[in-house]
């Protein structure tokens, strides 16, 4: 017996269960790839032994009936090869893994053929681009080896603000950071910053803004920097929070 490879033991369990899913039901796909993953984990060797208990432990089986009954499937069907049969079920079995190839139309591959050809039409009448796994399969061995796609973070973006919340923020800021500007003051600044990105459609360079309480910030820092600020002279002038709800 040749080498058994995981991807090609698995492709054909597939064909067999789709092909026949009156007979096959999770249960059997546990046992099957739950007995794959132990002859990986071997190297593949031709023969090795199971329990019945790790193996109803690996397919999540309460019952030895149920274990039995599944086992036995999997032999009638082919898929397992029992080389020496325990007499009890606390004793091993040995067994191998045998290369089934007798789904007889290849019906999965079918119907992914046809749900592909199916999704594709619909990305062409729709313009819509088909989602594309970021997992390339290699031609031989059919490892799936991560691509270096980098996926972006989505942008910070807020809502909109009126000028009522451009003022309020500014005064939430300033107090919280201790800067010297007045109220009278923010309540300037803020309605220039307000009409001045209204009237550019809120729009920064090319893009829309992402995030208009960080804009705020620098335009209350470029008008520092130009000193074109009064200095809070006494506490009625300090800036006070508003009844107006904040964006967070």
């Amino acid at each position: 017996m040749s080498k058994n490879n995981g991807y090609q033991l698995s492709r054909a369990w597939f064909d067999f269960a789709f092909e026949n899913c009156d007979k096959v039901n999770a249960n059997h796909t546990a046992l099957y790839l739950f007995m794959c993953e132990i002859n990986n984990r071997l190297g593949w060797i031709e023969q090795f032994q199971i329990t019945s208990t790790e193996c109803m432990a690996g397919m999540s089986a309460k019952s030895h009936n149920t274990y039995k009954r599944v086992f036995d499937d999997l032999v009638e069907w082919g898929f397992v090869l029992v080389v020496k049969k325990s007499k009890n079920q606390h004793q091993c079995n040995i067994v191998a893994l045998s290369k089934f190839d007798k789904a007889t139309d290849k019906a999965l591959d079918k119907a992914i053929a046809n749900h592909l050809t199916t999704q594709l039409t619909y990305s062409k009448t729709t313009n819509h681009k088909p989602q594309t796994s970021n997992m390339v399969s290699n031609e031989f061995d059919h490892t799936p080896t991560p691509t270096s796609e980098v996926v972006k973070p989505k942008p910070n973006t807020l809502p909109l603000p009126a000028q009522g919340d451009i003022v309020d923020y500014m005064i939430e800021y300033t107090t919280v950071n201790k800067k010297p500007f007045t109220k009278s003051f923010l309540e300037t600044e803020s309605a220039k910053m307000f009409n001045y990105y209204e009237s550019k459609g809120w729009i920064v360079g090319k893009s829309p803004m992402k995030n208009w309480k960080a804009a705020a910030r620098n335009w209350l820092l470029n008008s520092q920097n130009s000193n074109n600020f009064a200095a809070t002279s006494s506490a009625a002038e300090r800036p006070t929070q508003t009844n107006r709800t904040i964006y967070t």
